[in-house]
């Protein structure tokens, strides 16, 4: 039996971290181990019962001229001695932030248990200069990396130094929790869209490319029916809403918010749309597929190509056709790719997927293979240690 330690930033947000950390772990408790987790901010939802251990790091303010040192400073100290108190046989990390932190403590010499970075994020997605150098750089001190794609895996072999025969790979997986399902009033909604209902569910942040997706539909719109339904909430929510509201489509383009039950509306579109600047993986791409529904995707590391299954070549064609999906474009001028994205529709109106092909590719990132693959990189770590 092993005692691992979950680093998070949080797990009260929305994102694919949050979700797939607690199955991950929950599993693994299955498994016959024991898992605790701290987070650096926000209360551990109360129904993940299956921690030993939890604990939130304390809020730190100050208005001290150099104060994110300072702050890591507090941070290191903080969970250092939660750390001794807890010793755990390892520790996994997840996000970037975070990973540093934990990183400084361990080259400090305030932890003494092996590290795994858990890689949700290209490195080359970084969005500073000063924090990539800052990743490369501590990264090399870490004693394994799990990654979600293999093309993650392939650019920490690529970009950290000393990372050969300390990675793995563990696709993010669907949680087997029951979603809540639809009140009458909400059903009642999604059947009254204007057919066909295409539908993206994320973080509404740049990353995520919702500002592309609603300029493209701004422009498909005009000559085609339908509706887009988007799910989620973030910093891009209140500019997105004004533009939908600037070219009158407030009736055809809809902002929802946040749902925790994402997938019960995903029953109700014919196809998942996904306009991501970059996308490690795409754990709602696997929830869409769940559902039956016929993926859409930018043409971005790493996730879309790994999940649709899609086989590149030289020249690229835009569309391409996966065995589970679409590449529809990579991320250029809106023109070409509303172009794109019609004749993706096209093309996928033409020869549309088999709805149980798609639910047995969402069933093939099973929790059990990636919590094997998970196990198998802990025992490497702890049989060989900074390997």
């Amino acid at each position: 039996m092993k005692h691992v330690l979950f680093i998070q930033p949080n797990l009260e947000g929305i994102g694919g971290i949050e979700k797939v950390v607690p199955v991950l772990a929950q599993t693994y408790k299955q498994e016959g181990n024991e898992v605790s987790c701290l987070v650096f901010y926000g209360q551990i939802p109360k129904e993940q019962t299956f921690w030993k251990r939890t604990h939130t790091l304390k809020e730190v303010t100050t208005k001290h001229f150099f104060h994110k040192i300072y702050k890591i400073i507090l941070r290191v100290k903080e969970l250092s001695v939660y750390i001794k108190t807890t010793n755990p046989d390892c520790i996994v990390v997840s996000a970037q932030g975070t990973s540093i932190i934990v990183l400084c403590a361990k080259v400090l010499g305030c932890i003494n248990q092996p590290v795994i970075v858990y890689v949700h994020q290209s490195i080359r997605e970084t969005d500073t200069m000063y924090n990539r150098l800052l990743i490369k750089l501590l990264y090399r001190y870490a004693d394994g990396f799990l990654c979600v794609s293999k093309g993650i895996e392939t650019e920490i072999l690529q970009e950290i130094k000393g990372a050969q025969g300390k990675t793995g790979t563990a696709y993010n997986t669907l949680s087997s929790k029951k979603e809540r399902t639809l009140s009458e009033e909400d059903t009642a909604f999604c059947m009254s869209l204007a057919q066909p209902v295409y539908m993206t569910a994320s973080r509404l942040e740049k990353i995520k490319g919702v500002d592309i997706l609603v300029d493209i539909f701004i422009q498909y719109l005009e000559s085609h029916p339908g509706t887009l339904l988007i799910v989620g909430d973030g910093g891009l929510r209140k500019d997105v809403e004004n533009k939908i509201a600037q070219h009158d489509l407030k009736k055809r383009i809809i902002c929802i918010g946040y749902k925790d039950n994402p997938r019960q509306y995903m029953a109700h579109a014919q196809v998942y749309v996904s306009c991501a600047r970059s996308e490690a993986f795409g754990i709602s791409l696997i929830e869409a597929l769940s559902e039956g529904v016929a993926v859409i995707a930018t043409d971005v590391p790493y996730g879309p190509q790994e999940i649709c299954d899609v086989q590149g070549g030289l020249p690229v064609e835009y569309p391409l056709v996966g065995n589970y999906g679409i590449l529809f474009s990579d991320v250029v001028e809106i023109d070409t790719m509303t172009t794109r994205f019609t004749q993706a529709i096209t093309k996928l109106n033409d020869s549309p997927f088999e709805q149980d092909v798609l639910k047995q590719r969402a069933l093939s990132f099973s929790k059990e293979e990636q919590v094997k693959e998970f196990d198998k990189l802990i025992r490497r770590v702890l049989e060989n240690p900074r390997i």
